[in-house]
């Protein structure tokens, strides 16, 4: 009998260790996906920050002309227009990809104003991304080009 006496530590211990390594592999995995998420997020973050950039920088090139830039072939669609600017909207997926009918994970808004001065216009942008999955914003830019003594239309 002294030896099933032996056995009934033993088996306690054993029972304790895979309680253990249960409790920690549960924490683990939670750990993992928190930090899947939080990866993803900077990942889509960092990605729309550059796509918001790319097209701040090509509307530099040419303010006044942005129908040339947010046209249906670069994947934009002019969604509204105002005496002093104008809305237009784009799709992209995943990896923030402008790809007009297929999936549409972010919705890209590029807002556009003009201001007549006395010595000239001020033109503004707003770049917004937009996770559609919950609204979140992703990234929000803003940016404004004076150009100076011109009369132009918008």
């Amino acid at each position: 009998m002294k030896l099933s006496g032996k056995r009934n530590p033993v088996l306690a211990e054993l029972i304790l260790v895979i309680l253990f390594f249960s409790l920690s592999s549960a924490v683990l995995v939670q750990v993992f996906v928190k930090a899947r998420t939080i990866s993803e997020t900077s990942r889509a973050e960092t990605l729309g920050l550059v796509l918001a950039q790319d097209w701040i920088e090509r509307w530099k090139s040419a303010p006044q002309n942005p129908y040339d830039i947010f046209s249906p072939e670069n994947g934009w669609e002019r969604v509204a227009s105002k005496e002093s600017g104008q809305l237009f909207q784009a799709f992209a997926d995943d990896n923030m990809e402008m790809n007009p009918g297929e999936t549409k994970a972010y919705g890209i808004e590029a807002r556009l104003l003009r201001e007549e001065q006395e010595a000239g216009i001020l033109y503004r942008i707003r770049v917004k991304v937009v996770r559609n999955r919950d609204g979140q914003i992703v990234t929000d830019l803003e940016t404004a080009s004076y150009v100076p003594g011109e009369e132009g239309t918008v």
